[in-house]
Parts: C-alpha cells; sequence; structure tokens
C-alpha cells in the first residue's frame, strides 16, 4: 500500500510540472478542445502503466466528460469579439491535483505512522514471547521438582504411618510373631547318581579297555596274520600255508606271559572292589 501510495505521489507531482498554475480562460471551442487533447494525451500515458480502475484514470476520465460538456455547450453559443480575449483564472486541474497530491501525502504519513506502530507492536510480541518460553522453561522445571518432592512426600509419610503402627502393636504385644513348626532337616544320601554306579561302570570300562585296545591295534596293523587276508588283498587264492612251529621255550613264556597278566588283573580287581566296599561302608 505504501508503495502505491508513493507511485500515485510521483505521478501526480510529475503531472503537476506540466499544468500551469492558472490559465486564459476562452470561450471558443479551440481553446475546449486543447485542453481536451491533453487531458487525453495524460490518460494515454496513465493508461501505458495501470489499469482504467487506477483512481488517478478515473478522475480524468471524468475531467475530459467535464470539458466535453462545456465544449458543445461553447459551441452552441455565438461568438463575440470579448469571448475571444479571455481572462487569466486559477487552473482547477492544477488545484485538483495539488489537492490529490496532498491528500496522497497524508495518506503515506498515515501509512508510516501505522507502519511504525506495528513494528513497535511486533517487537513488544517478540519479547513477550521471548518471556514466554523463559516462564514456560522454568515452569516446567518447577513442576518437574514439584512432582519429585510430592513423591518423596507421600513416601515419607507411608513410612510414618508404617512406624506408627508397629510403634502401637509392640506397645500392645500385638506385633508379628513367627513360629517354626518343623525344623529343616539335611539329606542324609546324596541324591542323583549313585557311587555303585560309578563303581560299576569303572570296573566294565576297564575290563573292555584292553580287548579295545587290542582291536584298535590290528585295525592300525598293516602285517598280514590270515589265508583270508591274504587272499582278499591280492585276489589270488593261496596254494600252500606253513604252520607256525612253537619251540618247547616260546610255549613257556607264552604261558608265564599270560599268567603274569591274569594274576595282574586279579589283583587289579581285588583291589578296585576292596576300594569301592570301603568306600560304601564310609570307611574311606
Amino acid at each position: 500500500e505504501k508503495k502505491e501510495l508513493e507511485t500515485r505521489a510521483a505521478s501526480l507531482q510529475s503531472q503537476l510540472g506540466g499544468i500551469r498554475p492558472t490559465i486564459t480562460q476562452g470561450r471558443t471551442e479551440d481553446t475546449y478542445r486543447e485542453r481536451i487533447r491533453i487531458l487525453e494525451e495524460r490518460l494515454d500515458s496513465l493508461r501505458l502503466q495501470y489499469h482504467d480502475t487506477y483512481p488517478d484514470i478515473v478522475i480524468l476520465r471524468e475531467q475530459l466528460a467535464e470539458l466535453r460538456k462545456q465544449r458543445d455547450q461553447a459551441a452552441e453559443r455565438p461568438t463575440d469579439v470579448s469571448s475571444l480575449e479571455g481572462e487569466e483564472a486559477v487552473n482547477p486541474l492544477y488545484q485538483e491535483l495539488r489537492a490529490n497530491l496532498s491528500t496522497t501525502r497524508a495518506d503515506m504519513a498515515t501509512v508510516d505512522t501505522r507502519i511504525t506502530s506495528l513494528s513497535r507492536l511486533l517487537e513488544q510480541q517478540a519479547k513477550r514471547m521471548e518471556r514466554i518460553q523463559a516462564n514456560k522453561a522454568q515452569y516446567s522445571e518447577l513442576t518437574r521438582d514439584m512432582e519429585v518432592n510430592r513423591e518423596i512426600y507421600d513416601d515419607l509419610l507411608k513410612r510414618r504411618e508404617k512406624a506408627r503402627v508397629s510403634m502401637h502393636l509392640d506397645i500392645e504385644g500385638q506385633g508379628l510373631n513367627y513360629r517354626i513348626n518343623e525344623t529343616a532337616q539335611f539329606p542324609r544320601t546324596p541324591s542323583g547318581p549313585q557311587f555303585s554306579m560309578f563303581a560299576a561302570a569303572g570296573l566294565f570300562l576297564g575290563l573292555a579297555a584292553p580287548f579295545g585296545a587290542v582291536a584298535g591295534l590290528l585295525q592300525v596293523d598293516p602285517r598280514i596274520r590270515a589265508r583270508k587276508q591274504l587272499e582278499e588283498d591280492i585276489g589270488l587264492p593261496v596254494l600252500v600255508e606253513i604252520p607256525e612251529v612253537r619251540t618247547p621255550y616260546e610255549k613257556r613264556r607264552d604261558r608265564k606271559v599270560t599268567l603274569l597278566i591274569g594274576i595282574f588283573a586279579v589283583l587289579t580287581v581285588t583291589v578296585y572292589v576292596t576300594i569301592v566296599v570301603l568306600a560304601q561302608m564310609g570307611v574311606i
């Protein structure tokens, strides 16, 4: 709005620069025709910049209509010598433009005052919003502190009430009493797998271990120990087999080794069984 008023004031000022303050009022048709031509040129110039609803354009149209009416009236009147001389008078167009310029400048001053007032109000509102935000943060902090203090206060009230009730019960001898109905007893035997089961499993594994070791050794030993094994390996039949011939010394040696192994096995089993029995009896 201010920019529009400034543009209008500049336009009025430029129009005033091209108009004389006084005019010679002639009563001939040519005088009116000249004035109409000047106003039409100014109207065409304004139409190049503004719409037909622009205030200056509307004013010029009204002035042109009035001048055309006066021109028609002058054309109907008879022409004499005194009417050709004319007389000096104040230019009404100049006066009207000056009045419009003064009004426009007054409107500009009003708009400036309004803008200044609105700017001041905006600054006040901005400061007020800053204060509101600061107060809001302070209010949130105070609310949080109040909630914490309220929880602490409620907890203290509950503790005081419990202490008061306990004190009255102790005074009246009606406090909490506990009575043991049945004493706890420790188990005399362990739960889960018994020692005898582990002992039997150990004895079984001890007896089966040598046989397993021998079987594993035979699996990894590359030597041929039987006729059938040789036939399977080479894919041909064996024609002659030389039997093993053992000397009396080797036989005696083998019997001694077997006897020693048997005695050692019997002693081992006897010691193992003795240890298990003593453990079951609680001696060891």
